[in-house]
């Protein structure tokens, strides 16, 4: 996620490397808004990206709708939770979303019945979902490979094709859909914060859907630092390069983590996206996390290779990318109050100016 439009009442336009429009707050709305789009539209054109530009869900946001890839193989893997009726209504969304997709549906389960429209691989739920994910992984002959834990049913028509959208941009890793708490209209866990909670943990957990979320990003495809095993779209060549999902973790979010920052250090870019959403069933209001336990170097990584990581900002969940203004004395031996520069100047001149007033 970029700042791609600045309303400013000066006219210079050092502020920022990469800025796609200068808004002058003297323009009329309408001249802003064609502005904003024009702008877009030419760093599309420059990506050579094919999309259509709509209005976001919040204001002053745009919701980008890449172009799918036009013919690909998809493999659904459903890992089985071991309840049927979850199972059940899982598999009748699949068939529903999947209408006019080149899609095999594989089916992770100890059942001894047969599946319409699926084909079964025996797996059994008690080695839990990232072991039968990776299991099914290896039976897939899809380019591209979409878990899904049984649980989850994806109840949008067009989820699926936006996923594939995503995916098929260069550069990125993997994608994600918003999850919702069945009847609840609220969000079941959000993606993942890296370095969170002494390891990892999930944000916007429990909150509306209409919750922009910190510089609107609930409201908005961009890149966190993870996301969670129970929806998830990767190339299948990806998949291979980083080493499939390891099962080895004590729960599923650890894998999660694990495999997201995998992705990652090949320096693809992870995608969290609620314009697809998807019904997760059962589960507390409390945030998925893992801890980094005796690892402290791999801590320090998921920190730094984090995206929306700051060290001035909390690494407690609950008050994330909040300025955190509480003592720690791992932080720093010395105890007195230590100077935070939220904005760094540029080089211009205007820049070293502001500089010098601020200190």
């Amino acid at each position: 996620m970029f700042v791609s439009i600045v309303a400013d009442r000066c006219a210079r336009r050092q502020y920022f490397n990469s800025l796609l429009e200068h808004a002058s707050l003297e323009k009329q709305p309408a001249e802003v808004e064609a502005a904003e789009r024009l702008a877009v539209a030419a760093h599309l054109a420059r990506l050579r990206e094919a999309a259509d530009i709509l209005p976001g869900e919040v204001e002053a946001t745009r919701l980008i709708a890449y172009s799918a890839p036009p013919s690909c193989k998809l493999s659904i893997i459903v890992a089985d939770a071991g309840d049927s009726f979850h199972l059940t209504a899982c598999l009748e969304a699949i068939n529903a979303a999947r209408a006019g997709l080149d899609a095999e549906v594989l089916v992770m389960s100890a059942l001894a019945r047969r599946l319409t429209n699926a084909s079964l691989v025996s797996c059994e739920p008690r080695q839990g979902v990232p072991a039968c994910f990776r299991q099914g992984a290896d039976a897939a002959k899809g380019d591209y490979l979409l878990f899904i834990d049984s649980r989850v049913e994806i109840t949008q028509a067009d989820c699926i094709p936006i996923l594939l959208a995503h995916a098929a941009r260069p550069g990125v890793g993997a994608v994600a859909p918003r999850l919702l708490r069945a009847g609840a209209g609220t969000i079941w866990r959000g993606p993942l914060l890296l370095g969170a909670d002494d390891g990892a943990a999930t944000i916007g957990d429990g909150l509306s859907l209409s919750e922009p979320g910190h510089l609107n990003r609930l409201q908005v495809a961009h890149n966190p630092g993870g996301l969670l095993l129970d929806c998830l779209l990767v190339g299948k060549a990806l998949y291979q390069q980083v080493g499939g999902i390891q099962s080895g973790f004590a729960d599923d979010v650890h894998a999660a983590a694990d495999f997201s920052f995998r992705i990652r250090k090949l320096g693809k870019w992870l995608v969290w996206t609620p314009a697809a959403s998807a019904m997760r069933d059962e589960g507390t209001l409390a945030n998925g996390h893992v801890t980094a336990g005796g690892d402290g170097q791999r801590k320090v990584l998921w920190s730094c290779h984090d995206p929306a990581y700051n060290r001035h900002l909390s690494l407690e969940s609950k008050q994330a990318f909040h300025i955190d203004n509480v003592f720690s004395a791992q932080w720093d031996i010395r105890f007195h109050e230590q100077p935070r520069i939220l904005a760094w100047p540029g080089l211009a001149w205007s820049g070293r100016k502001r500089g010098d007033c601020a200190r």
